[in-house]
């Protein structure tokens, strides 16, 4: 502060005090470094600092503020002072959490990595001792109990996606009973829900029941059972649960899930084809011929057929030019010769082309035999005919006829593309 003392009367009547300032004070600025902000604070010259309220940074912790970007040189706000205008940078600690497996018998379950911030992926994997398979495994917030949604990579791993805490794993093993005379059941992994068999082995005649279980936001697409015979009947009992009879030998069981709320107004539930419409939307392998209208009983192109197939192998086969793509695609994988692209398909020259993108396996020569127009089936067609039979990707037209000649629908197409899932 400056004090200056003067007589008035020594002036004239009218005078001009003019008062000039020395410095501002000093300005203290805070970096927050990705937290919340914090307001600068003017302070006195060489004077010390109160401290800030904290600022808050979700899944970090603050550690303290710093002289320097670096965060090497902390700030004392009992002993440091304010020299001039400065900036003070935050300095965080990512949250991590830790995973504790809880011991049980007969194995044991390991977590890699042992922990991490929120969102790192964790994967679990299940070691048995002896004759014993997994039986249980669950993930559990170690401080509310509450469920950790867990991804089945295989039967013995398991992943999960850290939560905002600690958690814990809980696990068991069951012994592997093998009864003699009986056969395994196995249940092939599968996207967008879960299921599983009552048995894990089975005696012939043995009623199986199959629980399936869809992620939100889908429904049950499928549920095939396949045998040393080829396909299994299975009986669907209520929504998600099937039933089937175990055959003379192993078994696997494959379920499907697919997008539920069709956006067809001509596929309704109920429909033969409902299933199996969902099943191609869903896997992005056919669209509607408007987005309204699926039009399951209009015919199918060779090249819209040969399109899917492409799809199914992973070509990107979409845009203007899809037709072209397709047509390639299936030359040179000696699926079709490439003709007649916009000509409708038949239902042999259809199964031929899905012979051809399997490989072209080995089939018996009887099935076909069974239907009253088994004559009709073309000669290069029979050994297609006979795998598509056989394997259950072919059905028959419900009056003991195959159609071999007729022209394939959508849906009758949408139908063999989910069978051959």
């Amino acid at each position: 502060m400056f004090n200056y003392t003067f007589n008035v009367s020594d002036y004239a009547d009218q005078i001009t005090v003019k008062l000039v300032g020395g410095p501002s004070r000093p300005v203290v600025s805070f970096d927050s470094n990705g937290g919340s902000q914090v307001e600068q604070v003017t302070v006195n010259f060489n004077g010390k600092l109160t401290r800030p309220a904290d600022p808050t940074w979700a899944e970090h912790t603050f550690l303290g503020w710093y002289k320097d970007p670096a965060l090497t040189q902390p700030w004392d706000f009992d002993n440091d002072v304010v020299p001039g205008n400065i900036t003070l940078y935050a300095k965080w600690s990512l949250n991590t959490y830790s995973v504790e497996v809880v011991p049980a018998p007969h194995g044991v379950v390991t977590a890699s990595p042992s922990g991490g911030a929120a969102g790192t992926e964790i994967t679990l994997t299940a070691v048995s001792r002896g004759a014993y398979k997994l039986d249980s495994l669950a993930v559990v917030n170690a401080a509310t109990g509450a469920p950790v949604a867990l991804t089945k990579v295989d039967g013995s791993t398991y992943t999960f996606d850290m939560p905002s805490a600690n958690v814990r794993v809980y696990y068991s093993f069951e012994p592997i009973v093998q009864v003699p005379d009986t056969y395994d059941i196995v249940v092939a992994d599968t996207a967008h829900g879960s299921a599983r068999a009552s048995l894990s082995n089975a005696s012939a005649g043995s009623r199986i029941t199959v629980v399936a279980s869809p992620d939100e936001g889908y429904v049950v697409g499928s549920v095939d059972v396949v045998g040393p015979g080829g396909r299994v009947d299975v009986e669907r009992l209520s929504s998600g649960v099937y039933v089937f009879t175990m055959p003379a030998g192993d078994v696997e069981v494959s379920v499907s899930f697919t997008r539920s709320g069709l956006p067809f107004l001509d596929v309704r539930p109920g429909a033969w084809y409902y299933d199996a419409v969902s099943y191609v939307w869903s896997e992005g392998l056919m669209q509607g011929t408007s987005g309204l209208y699926f039009e399951p009983d209009a015919g199918m192109t060779r090249a819209m057929f040969w399109a899917v197939l492409a799809r199914i192998d992973g070509q990107d086969v979409t845009g203007a030019g899809w037709k072209e793509a397709a047509r390639s695609w299936a030359v040179a994988e000696s699926v079709s010769d490439g003709t007649g692209p916009d000509e409708l398909i038949t239902r042999e020259q259809m199964v031929t082309m899905l012979y051809r993108f399997q490989g072209s396996p080995a089939a018996g020569g009887m099935a076909v035999r069974e239907f009253s127009d088994s004559a009709s089936v073309s000669a290069w067609a029979s050994d297609a005919v006979n795998w598509a039979l056989a394997s259950g990707v072919l059905t028959g037209m419900g009056d003991g006829t195959l159609a071999p000649q007729g022209h394939a629908t959508r849906a009758q197409a949408a139908a063999m593309f989910m069978r051959l899932a």
